[in-house]
């Protein structure tokens, strides 16, 4: 499936609030709730008429009681399921929430009308500080925010009849529950129709539930047509009728998948999000490192995070937009000293570049806190280095420390995990030999040790990932890249406040140096460090930014492989077999891959770990079905099979 070509921004809300403080939608001329009723409302209909406190109690499996709703709005319901299932679900159970919403309220509004809730339900104000200090910008997608350690709301951002039938298809029988809300039928009829419903009935478990404040009677039809059994029962205050349903499809609920002990193969920034991601995985965990935390590609002591963006809205641009805004808010609640985001400028090579500005701008449509066109004069007062170009302003972008953030990432897991009772190994500077199936598990093969095995395990140890599967066509490519410290003393760069992109990069000042590279060499891949490479830095400065330093300037540099892919999207999935024969691809069972991540490692890891984090953890996904095709481990053999070609597969 394509992505439908549209832009990256979603137009806000047009919202008003009345004397009393009520929210309203000037665009459809109805409220989001009644400032008096507003919450007992919410709770009747969606909370009482899905059982929903009965059902947290008594919630016993590892993984995730499911909601799904329409019309996230001021995200009242979801607030109000959420501290439902803190105050009565036992401790190590935990919550998702997918909600769509076309038309989300500024962040101003949004405050506003929570600042009420919260006044009226105390209860809900911690989880209200982390919607909003999590609350994305208007980018069309999915936005994973986490409200609580063990509540995730995944937001979608978009029409709901563009959003549901797609994620359906990717979450077949995984709702528990719906919360079927939005505008009115009369005030918004768009929204109420058969291909909704029929999302609705694929993507509930048997025995799911659904409620919804209306009666209509073309919706309980609509609902019944697909399957759902629809009764009527009181509706909450004046409203005499409401709907509730539930889905009686033959068979049962599938088993849980048994997920005993988990094998994390590599230690970077890869494997260090895969092992926060995955910290609720209820058996053991072990994370394997041919050399200690970092010592790769993830080891330099600066590194820039910022989204890759196309001069058109394209696949590529979705999952780094949305990975650019989760990686962020991931970094800041985690490893917050370790973060800075003060914003980046990224200059265009030469003024033929300029029509590329103009259609991000106005074609790819990206919003002004994610990117903004800047003319040479705009920039320039931004930083003390006028260079006399244009380019895009990322307001929200910045930098992080790699190598600090790896390390405390993997102790944050430790922690968590060891508080939960959870037993985490650490192998660092063993290295893995082989990768195999044994009967229902698999077998990690080291020098010198006995093999491991284990039911569950990720690679992701970066350019090694083809000499652990020798037999498939993933073209993993190392590329050799070398950085350089130089004396943030000098006058160009003393006050530097955001990072420098055109080609090369400057990042501020760390500890009396700032970091300049990288270099870019397909022909090497080992890490010695090159007096040479020093040189081309230095050059880079030079010619790019118009900052002159000499080798006296120079404190120290570092070289590494990066992992990169010929479409320059990283590697997440399950790994695949295929039939040559017939053209089909089966899921291997249990075995994931987390490579490939290129220039944009820090950006893309987080996002990139949860996708395969939730497939572990029986959760919905982090991003839609077509950008996971974007991203599948196998989609070059799959391609060069399209072509008539005779890809390789895993045996």
């Amino acid at each position: 499936m394509s992505q439908p070509h549209k832009t990256a921004e979603i137009d806000y809300a047009q919202v008003s609030f009345d004397a009393d403080g009520t929210p309203e939608s000037s665009g459809f001329g109805d409220i989001y709730f009644h400032r008096a009723q507003g919450i007992a409302e919410s709770s009747y209909v969606f909370l009482e008429q899905n059982r929903l406190r009965d059902r947290f109690y008594t919630w016993a499996t590892h993984r995730p009681f499911v909601i799904a709703e329409t019309g996230f709005g001021t995200g009242l319901n979801c607030l109000l399921a959420a501290a439902l299932f803190l105050d009565v679900a036992p401790a190590n159970a935990r919550l998702h929430i997918v909600s769509v919403e076309a038309y989300p309220l500024t962040p101003s509004d949004l405050q506003h009308a929570l600042a009420i809730a919260s006044a009226l339900a105390p209860q809900l104000q911690p989880l209200v500080q982390q919607l909003l200090s999590a609350y994305p910008p208007p980018i069309r997608g999915t936005h994973r925010i986490h409200l609580h350690d063990r509540v995730t709301l995944d937001l979608m951002l978009g029409d709901v009849l563009d959003c549901f039938p797609e994620w359906s298809q990717d979450n077949r029988n995984s709702v528990d529950a719906w919360f079927l809300d939005g505008f009115a039928p009369q005030k918004n009829p768009q929204m109420w129709q058969p291909q909704l419903y029929r999302a609705i009935a694929r993507s509930l478990r048997v025995h799911g539930t659904l409620a919804t404040f209306t009666a209509t009677g073309h919706v309980r039809r609509g609902l019944q047509n697909v399957g759902m059994q629809m009764h009527k029962v009181p509706g909450f205050g004046s409203k005499r009728d409401m709907l509730v349903g539930s889905m009686q499809r033959i068979g049962d609920p599938e088993p849980d998948t048994e997920l005993t002990h988990i094998a994390i193969i590599g230690n970077g920034i890869a494997g260090a999000n895969l092992a926060w991601s995955l910290r609720h995985f209820p058996g053991d965990m072990t994370i394997i490192g041919e050399q200690e935390p970092a010592s790769g590609a993830s080891g330099n002591p600066q590194g820039a995070v910022y989204p890759l963006l196309q001069a058109n809205w394209t696949p590529t641009s979705a999952f780094y937009s949305s990975a650019f805004v989760y990686a962020r808010q991931r970094y800041l609640s985690l490893t917050p000293e370790y973060s800075h985001f003060q914003g980046l400028i990224d200059y265009v090579s030469n003024t033929k570049q300029y029509p590329r500005l103009r259609k991000m701008k106005n074609i790819a449509g990206y919003p002004k806190a994610l990117f903004t066109a800047r003319t040479a004069a705009q920039l320039a007062q931004h930083t003390k280095v006028p260079i006399g170009l244009a380019g895009g302003h990322h307001p929200l972008a910045g930098w992080i420390e790699p190598a600090a953030t790896v390390n405390a990432l993997l102790q944050c897991t430790i922690r968590f995990r060891q508080q939960q009772g959870r037993v985490t190994h650490t192998c660092f500077q063993h290295q893995v030999t082989r990768v195999s199936r044994a009967g229902q598990q698999w077998a990690i093969e080291y020098e010198h040790h006995p093999a491991l095995t284990v039911s569950h395990v990720v690679i992701a140890n970066g350019e090694r990932v083809p000499e652990l599967l020798p037999q498939t066509t993933i073209p993993i490519r190392p590329v050799r890249g070398q950085i350089t410290r130089v004396r943030a003393s000098h006058s160009s760069l003393s006050g530097l406040s955001q990072v420098l992109c055109r080609g090369g990069y400057v990042v501020p000042a760390l500890d009396g140096a700032v970091c300049i590279g990288a270099t870019f060499d397909k022909s090497r891949a080992d890490a010695k460090l090159l007096d040479t490479d020093h040189d081309k830095n230095i050059e880079m400065l030079h010619e790019q930014f118009g900052i002159s330093c000499t080798r006296t300037d120079v404190i120290d540099g570092r070289a590494s492989v990066r992992a990169t892919t010929p479409d320059h999207l990283p590697v997440a999935g399950a790994l695949q077999q295929g039939d040559d024969a017939s053209g089909c691809w089966q899921p291997l069972p249990n075995i994931y891959l987390l490579s490939g991540l290129g220039a944009r490692g820090l950006t893309s890891a987080p996002l990139a770990a949860e996708l395969i984090a939730s497939r572990i953890l029986q959760q919905p996904a982090p991003i839609a079905r077509h950008l996971q095709e974007s991203l599948c481990p196998m989609r070059f053999a799959k391609r060069a099979q399209v072509k008539g070609l005779s890809p390789f597969s895993v045996r």
